[in-house]
This record gives C-alpha cells, structure tokens and sequence, in this order.
C-alpha cells in the first residue's frame, strides 16, 4: 500500500475533482466504462456523491482514484453495487485500487451481505484485483457495450459477505 496516499469519502465539494477524474478516465478508458465522455461531459455529478458511498483516493491533495458503491433501496434489499473503480495510470500497480475496494468492502459490511459488480471482458487486471478479494464469477454478458464497430462483454461478479466480516465467494 501507498504510505502517501489517504482514503476518505467524497462530499459535494469534491465534484470538480471527481468529475475531472471520471472524465479524464471516460476519455483514456473508454473500452474499459460503461459509459461515454459526450454522455457524461455535462451531467452535474454532485448526486452521484450524496446517493452513494463514494471514496477517493488523494495523493498530495490531488484525487488520483475513486471506488463508489451503491446501495439498492428497499426493505429486502442486501446487494451493493460496487462501481467507478479507477486509478490514474502513473499510480497504478502500487494498491491504490486495492485500497479503495478493501475501504469500501469494509462499509458494505456493515450494511448488507452482497457485493455485484460488472467488469469488461478484457480487462484483466481489475478481474484479477477482484478475485483476489473474493468475487466470483457469475455470468457473463456477450454484446453488452459497443464501442465503434466491435462488442465487448461484461463479465458480472459477486461476493458474499458474511457476518464475521470476512470476504466469502460462496453462495
């Protein structure tokens, strides 16, 4: 882990940041997001900090990586979502991302028993860090995105956390 850089949650005065980020990110890893730079170039991103636990990983002040999870409303609701995992390049490979996905497992904890997340087909490394923590495939999804001429999958994992605190993948 990164001595030098601090995980907290993001609150509405970060927006600026967390939208620089995501946006740099849509435009340098678009295979890789479920969305688009035109898509997301204008839309005002400071709900995304109030409806969801969002992280951010900062280095020198700097936001350099952020990990958001959603909680699905209702009564019979367990499932988190976990989404918008990304470090900046030139940090990558030194745990940030392992940072932000370990903060965040530890929030969804304490507050339901299932993790889902989707991750493009293809990239293998964010798979790997997810593996390691104890996601599971669970299906995958052929033509889920098209990005100019060709389809990229989505593969879709989960992990079961149980009561102890401990990550599970069975179910």
């Amino acid at each position: 882990m990164r001595p030098d850089v601090v995980v907290r949650q993001l609150r509405a005065d970060d927006v600026i940041a967390f939208k620089a980020l995501r946006l740099a990110a849509l435009q340098t890893e678009a295979e890789y997001i479920g969305s688009t730079f035109e898509l997301e170039k204008n839309v005002d991103m400071t709900p995304w900090l109030g409806e969801a636990h969002v992280l951010g990983a900062l280095r020198d002040g700097d936001l350099v990586g952020t990990a958001g999870l959603s909680f699905l409303n209702g009564t019979k609701q367990h499932i988190g979502r976990l989404w918008g995992v990304y470090v900046r390049r030139d940090l990558r490979r030194r745990g940030v991302a392992r940072l932000l996905l370990n903060a965040l497992l530890g929030v969804a904890r304490s507050r339901i028993e299932l993790v889902q997340l989707t991750v493009v087909s293809g990239n293998e490394s964010a798979r790997r860090l997810y593996e390691s923590t104890g996601f599971d495939v669970f299906g995958v999804q052929p033509k889920a995105f098209k990005l100019d001429d060709r389809y990229l999958a989505e593969v879709h994992m989960l992990i079961d956390l149980d009561r102890n605190g401990q990550a599970s993948a069975s179910s």
